[in-house]
């Protein structure tokens, strides 16, 4: 009796912390995605867009929330889809606007 009320315990608490919409947004989950559907996204996961920045040769939207695994996360697309969708170091959603390829920010 105990082992199923631990295994059950075990379950809903596994089940409240993956359905945490903070904690479960995977960046690649976006690609490919339109861009408006990748913005109510990243909306509805608490994301704010911060600014768009120039880096890799690329124009990316950088978007972040404090409470995320993921804290920042950078889009670019190109033709309305989503193209690339990756993490980014928390500075580089809050430093400077823009960077040349030898100082461009920090991928994961």
């Amino acid at each position: 009796m105990r082992k199923i009320l631990w295994t059950g315990l075990a379950a809903i608490t596994l089940a409240a912390v993956t359905a945490s919409p903070a904690a479960a947004l995977n960046p690649r989950y976006l690609q490919g995605m339109n861009t408006n559907s990748a913005g109510n996204t990243l909306k509805y996961e608490g994301y704010q867009r911060i600014r768009n920045t120039n880096a890799y040769g690329l124009r990316w939207g950088l978007w972040y929330n404090r409470d995320a695994r993921a804290t920042c996360i950078g889009v670019t697309a190109r033709d309305g889809y989503i193209t690339e969708a990756r993490r980014f170091d928390d500075a580089d959603c809050l430093g400077p606007e823009d960077y040349s390829d030898d100082q461009a920010p920090r991928r994961y």
